[in-house]
């Protein structure tokens, strides 16, 4: 899966590290906050990996 960042800076410099917020978690975030404004029914700590989950599922559909 290509998990390049989010918002890309111009800055040649950066380390790979350095770049911030990946498309993976930016995806993942945008899910969580549906989730959280949703009357979905899940426990705090399976939040986070079914967003990712569901994130992993969006970089798929990027690639096809």
């Amino acid at each position: 899966m290509n998990n390049l960042p989010a918002f890309p800076a111009m800055h040649f410099d950066l380390a790979d590290n350095e770049h911030g917020l990946t498309i993976r978690d930016y995806f993942a975030a945008k899910v969580m906050q549906a989730m959280l404004g949703s009357n979905w029914v899940l426990k705090d700590e399976e939040i986070p990996a079914r967003a990712y989950k569901l994130a992993d599922m969006m970089m798929k559909a990027r690639e096809a």
